[in-house]
């Protein structure tokens, strides 16, 4: 809801200023990750990564869903990939 009435407010589908779907995803990203420094800064610079790359499908709800939704939904893909790749490198570490 607030992604989309700052959206509408702004007339900007997604302006730079709304960041609460970066919050939410590197919150829940940091919530999945052993609480050790070293992971939460892996989480923090794999996040970025892949939400600047925004692969597929990603890169769908940025470009064509320009709504609340669209969003919030794009960052909690690039969590999600963050994840994957995280979690298998611990996997293949411990």
């Amino acid at each position: 809801w607030a992604c989309q009435k700052t959206s509408d407010d702004l007339g900007v589908p997604d302006h730079g200023s709304i960041v609460i779907d970066e919050v939410f995803a590197i919150w829940l990203l940091l919530a999945l990750m052993p609480p050790t420094l070293i992971w939460q800064i892996a989480a923090f610079v794999a996040f970025r990564f892949f939400d600047i790359v925004k692969l597929p499908p990603a890169d769908y709800f940025d470009k064509k869903m320009k709504n609340g939704f669209g969003i919030m939904l794009d960052d909690a893909i690039a969590a999600l990939y963050a994840w994957l790749v995280l979690f298998a490198i611990q996997w293949v570490l411990y």
